[in-house]
């Protein structure tokens, strides 16, 4: 009979100790498989700013980490009168509905309060003020943790049991977490809110800052056209006076002059014709800029063609024109835009070297490839241009040649350029001379083949 008794007390331990084990192996089980659903609502947290996907994660989670039936996440409106609940598993569409009063019932308490509730029978509870609903939506139990955005209660997450039950301490954490998890979607949804609105904001005023800018624009352009005026017409004035003084002296003189003198009336005239020119289009491409149609041209063509022209001119016949490019080298443009530019920059690069005494006068124009643009380099070794002065030139009617110049070569030239894709930069140093520099679009190899 003893060894009855010890082997009965023996098997009794090992039972308990099988059950024991069986218990903590549960718990365990239990505990991981919390942690792998809150790792997923986490997951889901950090990857969307949409705040109704996030909070549809937390209430889908509520029953698979603990014993509830049903569970609501509800948030105050913003003005802080209405607690409404933005996501529910397992409820009525009447009880989603249902608009609580902060302050008033167990949700509206927590909401308030900051409390916990675990409400074992919440028909029994006192303090609910919605205990019809609760009947009515089958809903008997209840563990209800704030929503906090820091210091401030912005709502409320709640597990409901269908039948009377007591939530464990283990619940109520869970649920914090899955609510602290909430609370960081609605932090986040709200800041990205905020963010979008600044964003839409900021768009309205840029667009009317550029509404004003462009009337602003205009206006200053239509003041500077008004000053313009005035300044070409008396260069204009002048230029045609000498160019019919000249003319006059020929047609007057005519067998008087020697050969020499003829060439040098002729000369002059033709130079004053190049200066009227180059003031007329540099009005026309000032006051009317915009996008320049063209082809694929040679730029070693349209170089020489420049340098060809400003070689009519007597004054220049005798200057050192380098240039160097490529035979195959092709741009995409207006070519006698293009030509123009290069005009206006060998004429100023000319202007450059009149106060040059110490050395040889230098003029080089080359044209290299530069990937998916052609460079074109105009330099001289002219005085160059003190650096207070570099950003300056490119400013409408800012001239550093004083009452010879209209002060709008510069700015057209960029405006042509800009308005074929390209760029135009200017490096210089005073005493040593100035480059300018171009980028337009190149025609590659290919392209010419198709």
């Amino acid at each position: 009979r003893a060894t009855c008794e010890a082997a009965g007390r023996l098997i009794s331990s090992l039972l308990n100790q099988l059950t024991t084990a069986l218990e903590l192996r549960q718990q365990a089980d239990m505990r991981a498989r919390r942690l792998a659903i809150l790792a997923d609502v986490s997951h889901t947290v950090t990857e969307s700013l949409d705040l109704l996907r996030v909070l549809d994660a937390v209430v889908q989670a509520v029953p698979r980490v603990m014993p509830a039936k049903a569970a609501a996440v509800a948030l105050l409106d913003d003005d802080g009168h209405a607690l409404r609940i933005r996501a529910g598993y397992g409820l009525s569409e009447e009880f989603m509905q249902v608009r609580f009063v902060p302050g008033k019932g167990l949700l509206g308490h927590v909401v308030v309060t900051g409390e916990v509730i675990n409400a074992p029978d919440m028909l029994a509870e006192p303090r609910n003020a919605y205990a019809e609903h609760d009947r009515r939506a089958g809903l008997r139990a209840l563990v209800a943790v704030p929503l906090r955005d820091g210091d401030r209660l912005i709502g409320v997450v709640a597990a409901f049991h269908d039948q009377p039950h007591s939530f464990t301490g283990g619940d109520q954490q869970v649920l914090e977490a899955l609510a602290n998890y909430a609370a960081t979607a609605v932090r986040n949804a709200r800041l990205y809110a905020r963010v979008t609105q600044a964003y839409r904001e900021l768009g309205v005023a840029t667009r009317r800052l550029h509404d004003v800018q462009e009337r602003l624009f205009h206006s200053d352009r239509l003041a500077m056209l008004g000053r313009l005026a005035g300044d070409t017409a008396h260069e204009m004035k002048n230029t045609l006076g000498g160019i019919i003084g000249a003319a006059s002296t020929v047609r007057d003189q005519l067998e008087q002059l020697s050969d020499d003198d003829i060439r040098e009336l002729v000369a002059a005239i033709a130079e004053e014709g190049w200066r009227l020119r180059d003031t007329i289009e540099a009005v026309r491409g000032y006051s009317k800029p915009g996008h320049y149609g063209g082809g694929a041209h040679s730029l070693a063509e349209t170089i020489a063609d420049a340098v060809r022209l400003l070689r009519f001119d007597h004054a220049l016949m005798d200057l050192p024109f380098e240039t160097t490019c490529p035979a195959d080298l092709r741009f995409v443009g207006d070519r006698d835009r293009v030509k123009q530019v290069l005009i206006n920059l060998l004429r100023n690069a000319v202007e450059a070297l009149r106060e040059v005494t110490n050395r040889e006068p230098r003029i080089e124009v080359s044209g290299e490839a530069a990937g998916e643009m052609v460079r074109i380099k105009v330099s001289d070794n002219g005085v160059g241009i003190p650096a207070e002065r570099i950003e300056r030139i490119w400013e409408p009617f800012y001239t550093t040649k004083g009452v010879a110049g209209t002060g709008i070569g510069l700015d057209t030239v960029r405006q042509i350029v800009r308005a074929q894709g390209g760029e135009v930069e200017v490096t210089s140093e005073p005493g040593v001379g100035t480059t300018f520099t171009i980028l337009l679009p190149r025609v590659r190899e290919d392209e010419d083949e198709a």
